[in-house]
């Protein structure tokens, strides 16, 4: 009884997630088995990954849509539901470039039990913590989302994590995962600018304490080197603010030198 009035809770949670960039659940209920199965919003789109690799989008461009997801998640969070299961082909991009992140079906409230399913995960995607059948929380999708943003700054990362997700496994193939995580770990591109490598290294941070605290904390930092701000993932250092101040003000800065050598 207790387990039941538990999914119904959570089956209304998902219903209420009213988010443009969220499909919405229709319908849910229990089969013949007892197993629990969800209706969603039909999306009509292409995967987040293959649409940025398609339309050869720039790095800034493939920002604004991982923002775009963070909105979705930290509205969840806002919510007490947590997705535990974020990965490429879970999100998707329509025809007006609008994300829509998928399959909240093994979602669960914060501090509840698994009503929702076996507690599945994709390897390449799942937290330590996950890959360790601990509960998952906030922290865990930080960490997903530091494994997709990944991916999308990456074309190694992008072949790799296609391959390894192709199949989700039960929690309590461990071994397995880990091995399938380690394989879609590839290296970051040297060429990656060291503000971004900061922020991928702190979502994905092995201990959920050291990633960001939420969503809306690894939002600020990625919009802060959009703007050529310093970014909290890193320690902050006169010479460190000096130099976002020249990239932000380049014009400024050309003049104060001109200035200095007619002296």
């Amino acid at each position: 009884v207790e387990g039941e009035a538990l999914f119904r809770r959570e089956r209304q949670a998902l219903a209420d997630l009213r988010h443009p960039h969220v499909a919405r659940l229709l319908d849910g209920g229990r089969g013949e088995d007892g197993r629990p199965w969800f209706a969603m919003e039909y999306v009509e789109g292409e995967r987040l990954d293959d649409h940025c690799v398609n339309g050869a989008l720039p790095r800034r461009q493939r920002l604004e849509l991982f923002l775009q997801l963070c909105s979705a998640l930290a509205f969840a969070h806002a919510r007490g539901v947590i997705h535990r299961d974020i990965k490429p082909s879970n999100v998707l991009v329509d025809a007006d470039g609008s994300v829509k992140l998928l399959d909240f079906g093994i979602a669960r409230l914060l501090g509840q039990g698994d009503a929702l399913g076996d507690g599945a995960y994709t390897p390449g995607f799942a937290s330590p913590e996950q890959l360790r059948r601990e509960p998952a929380t906030v922290a865990s999708d930080i960490y997903q989302l530091g494994r997709l943003l990944a991916c999308l700054l990456s074309a190694d990362r992008i072949e790799q994590a296609t391959i390894v997700e192709a199949t989700r496994l039960p929690a309590n193939d461990a071994d397995e995962g880990r091995d399938r995580h380690k394989a879609a770990n590839a290296p970051l591109p040297s060429s990656l600018p060291a503000d971004l490598a900061a922020i991928l290294h702190k979502a994905q941070a092995d201990e959920p304490t050291a990633r960001y605290a939420s969503v809306d904390a690894l939002v600020a930092d990625v919009q802060a080197f959009i703007a050529h701000r310093p970014v909290n993932a890193r320690p902050s250092s006169a010479l460190y603010r000096g130099q976002r101040f020249l990239q932000r003000h380049p014009l400024a800065s050309t003049a104060t030198l001109l200035a200095l050598a007619m002296l």
